[in-house]
């Protein structure tokens, strides 16, 4: 149920009544509260309204079951999420799934991992919030000599789904790892178990740096050359990669990276505060970037989170309406975007350190 009231959160752009989210689930309003409050304690910010319902405000940046599951759109992949906050290795509890009949396509996530591995018996650092950890299970059809080219096809998956959260396309280091400037973004490490001539079922695990400080000594200083191309058709992939890889290097070198993006950003919220429904997946539509890469960066670039950013910028146009208007407090905060008199008068409160009254009979003396 968690995951289907944060994927109706996010497709509505604007308030869910509970009502509504009953109705759909088929559960009590006592059911749906206690689910809000635990995505709350999880670190998602929801706007709860008398009489609108629920607004999902600013998404967590935490991997969870349930915010995949609301991810997921069908498919193959994914089709069956095991979640981990904490296990030795996402691949090793995917051949024991495997193992045990798991189907095709079962995705294995882990928030930390204990002993995650790299090729060749490395060792893969994997601590909590810093990066992706996952395994798929597949059962393909093939034989054994082929299943190599997985390898690839998930490489070039993972490049194109970072590329279009981020719009940067990161090279590939034959056959298996991911660079950006220079640097190992992403490992992919292959099992496979086999039975005579053919494949029982293959393993396909990812590690993805996110938000990784400092990168080990043993992923530092990685070369873009391959040790041997072999043939004409690698050797075009490999350059065809390294390309790209160069032109992303030549954008990201501009000296505004995200500038236009946040410019972009903060017109639009100056153009639509006053907008009661607005939240961060219309600003994150409107930009055309996905809510946790937007919010990600807002924060980054400007030092505040989109609601900070936001909730500032309605109580700074309240203050001047309270300065040069005689309008009430329900009308200001309404024309600021808070239609529940009371909710805009603690959040204005909570900002100024006063009530909308103490702010305005303050400044109605300052002017006597």
């Amino acid at each position: 149920m968690k995951a289907d009231i944060i994927k109706m959160l996010k497709e509505r752009q604007g308030y869910v009544s509970g009502q509504e989210l009953c109705r759909q689930l088929g559960v009590s309003r006592t059911a749906v509260w206690k689910v809000i409050k635990q995505l709350e304690a999880e670190g998602y910010e929801i706007q709860a309204v008398r009489n609108k319902g629920y607004c999902l405000v600013e998404m967590t940046d935490r991997l969870s079951g349930a915010e995949i599951e609301s991810c997921i759109k069908g498919g193959l992949i994914g089709n069956r999420v095991v979640y981990f906050e904490e296990t030795d290795s996402t691949n090793t509890r995917a051949k024991a799934l495997a193992e045990e009949g798991a189907p095709e396509g079962t995705l294995v996530v882990a928030e930390k991992q204990n002993a995650g591995k790299g090729r060749r018996g490395r060792g893969w650092s994997s601590p909590p919030g810093s990066g992706i950890w996952m395994s798929v299970i597949l059962r393909p059809d093939m034989e054994p000599s082929r299943a190599s080219m997985l390898t690839l096809v998930a490489a070039l998956g993972v490049s194109e789904g970072i590329s279009r959260v981020t719009g940067i396309m990161p090279g590939i280091k034959w056959p298996n790892d991911l660079v950006l400037s220079g640097k190992k973004i992403c490992g992919i490490l292959t099992e496979m178990t086999t039975e005579l001539d053919s494949i029982q079922y293959v393993v396909i695990g990812m590690g993805i740096n996110v938000n990784t400080d400092e990168i080990p000594p043993e992923r530092k200083d990685i070369k873009l050359i391959p040790k041997a191309i072999t043939n004409v058709e690698t050797t075009l992939m490999y350059l065809t990669d390294l390309f790209i890889f160069a032109l992303t290097m030549r954008d990201r070198a501009s000296n505004d990276r995200y500038g236009t993006l946040i410019r972009d950003a903060k017109d639009y919220i100056a153009q639509n505060y006053s907008n009661s429904d607005f939240s961060l997946n219309m600003i994150a539509t409107h930009i055309g970037v996905s809510p946790s890469y937007f919010s990600s960066i807002f924060k980054q670039e400007t030092g505040q989170s989109f609601v900070e950013y936001l909730t500032k910028s309605r109580i700074d146009k309240a203050c001047g309406l309270l300065k040069c208007t005689t309008l009430r407090t329900a009308e200001i905060g309404e024309r600021v975007g808070y239609n529940d008199p009371h909710y805009f008068s603690s959040t204005f409160k909570k900002i100024t350190g006063q009530s909308p009254k103490e702010f305005k009979a303050k400044e109605v003396k300052n002017e006597s």
